[in-house]
């Protein structure tokens, strides 16, 4: 067994914009962050653990997909199949990965045997198995994407000329796949923020768009940092958003007002010069997502306290309901951080591919 190539790529954090980047035009803030979920792409000699073909690969060869999360490593077979890796074969298929480009056959053919290792693991619990909240099914999606284009690519003879090219190519289908695991109920700023690093501005809709949101870089090379917290409950993405949609119908006059109103606070934040604008600011992103969590019947009030600005920091929640907070920091924080809280080092380098 050779490794060929080794991929990477960060988790995620929602700063801000919360439900808003579900809709087209609603902006919100990201991050990269700490930790990184790895795949390994193999070939083989023969087919091994069975060497299964995944539903609708064709060939004379074999790939095996094995996932390890929080538990014993799982092998994606026919019998026994992932979801998550069902979906993206399902996006590969559909696009065209046939051995003359995209587009030129529905099948993806594989007369090599391969065998895919994606390693979460680091994303969950160590002691309770329960997610952390930091995007693993996101990266799982992107870094088995970005495999299985690989594989279509060996199989077709084609080369890449550079990773952006790959990864720009990567990233739809990686984001159509992440929507078929959640039911349609998927933005992409979790797959955008993993794939391509950095703190990013992500802007909502069928083809999502994003740039760079250098705000947080200025702010972190003037002495800030950023914590997240985690009260160790579930907040399902999933079931939020169906709140917030039943109760903001797309198209309505108050999602129009929503959007206008997250639109600017969202400016404010990019905005701020200073620690007392950015602390106004993100004062007002919090208390918007109370007031809407509060409408929608998602609570996203926070179980502690808020902080002064001279505290020398502030929180909000992050994502759905209020199971993660992020901390903004100041330089000469005064008060000390909610219990719990941990650093949220900026992971810079989104998707990276080492090849052997």
């Amino acid at each position: 067994m050779r490794l060929r190539t080794e991929w990477s790529a960060p988790a995620n954090v929602l700063l801000a914009g919360e439900y808003a980047i579900t809709r087209p035009g609603g902006t919100g803030l990201a991050v990269a962050t700490n930790p990184r979920g790895y795949l390994g792409l193999y070939e083989l000699e023969g087919p091994v653990d069975g060497g299964t073909l995944p539903v609708g690969v064709t060939g004379t060869g074999s790939i095996t997909v094995v996932t390890v999360t929080s538990g014993a490593p799982v092998v994606h077979t026919q019998a026994s199949s992932v979801p998550l890796v069902d979906a993206v074969l399902a996006g590969i298929l559909e696009e065209g990965a046939g051995p003359d480009g995209p587009g030129s056959d529905s099948r993806l053919s594989a007369n090599r045997h391969w065998r895919i290792e994606i390693d979460t693991g680091a994303f969950f619990d160590e002691t309770t198995g329960a997610k952390l909240g930091l995007g693993s099914s996101a990266v799982a999606t992107l870094l088995l994407t970005a495999a299985l284009r690989e594989i279509a690519d060996v199989e077709a003879g084609r080369k890449r000329n550079s990773n952006p090219e790959f990864a720009a190519e990567v990233v739809p289908a990686a984001i159509q796949a992440h929507r078929r695991v959640h039911g349609g109920r998927s933005s992409g700023y979790d797959i955008v923020t993993s794939a391509v690093g950095g703190a990013i501005q992500f802007s909502g809709g069928e083809v999502p768009t994003w740039k760079d949101a250098p705000f947080l870089v200025r702010f972190l090379a003037e002495g800030g940092a950023l914590y997240t917290w985690n009260n160790n409950s579930i907040v399902l993405s999933a079931t939020a958003v169906g709140c917030f949609d039943s109760v903001i119908s797309p198209g309505s006059a108050r999602e129009r007002e929503f959007i206008r109103e997250n639109n600017g606070v969202i400016d404010e934040i990019k905005r701020a010069d200073g620690w007392r604008k950015l602390f106004a600011a993100i004062s007002k992103a919090g208390e918007l997502g109370v007031s809407l969590g509060s409408e929608i019947g998602v609570p996203a009030k926070l179980p502690f306290p808020g902080s002064h600005r001279d505290d020398g920091w502030i929180s909000k929640a992050s994502g759905a309901g209020n199971e993660r907070a992020v901390i903004f920091v100041s330089s000469t924080p005064r008060r000390p951080l909610p219990r719990g809280a941990v650093s949220l080092p900026l992971q810079t380098e989104g998707l990276v591919c080492c090849r052997h």
